[in-house]
């Protein structure tokens, strides 16, 4: 899942946007979005932090059905019993 939180630092960092940019466009606290990129969502209920995350994605242009769908299927593979 790390890549979904390191793709939306880049894509920020790509577009030159500082935290407090992307804070300002989306009315996201700027602590809640470097939590996000550092892959720390227990910040937030999780209905929250898949907002928010949808948001910085499209803010920053990437997909956020795409961006969503990955952070799901991570979260699936880490919440998968060990065999």
């Amino acid at each position: 899942m790390d890549s979904v939180f390191q793709e939306l630092k880049r894509a920020r960092e790509a577009k030159r946007f500082s935290i407090d940019d992307v804070s300002d466009a989306t009315l996201i606290n700027a602590g809640f979005l470097e939590a996000i990129e550092q892959g720390n969502t227990g910040i937030l209920p999780q209905t929250y932090v898949r907002a928010f995350i949808r948001e910085y994605a499209s803010f920053v242009g990437l997909d956020p059905v795409d961006i969503m769908k990955r952070y799901d299927q991570a979260n699936t593979e880490q919440a998968a019993p060990a065999k």
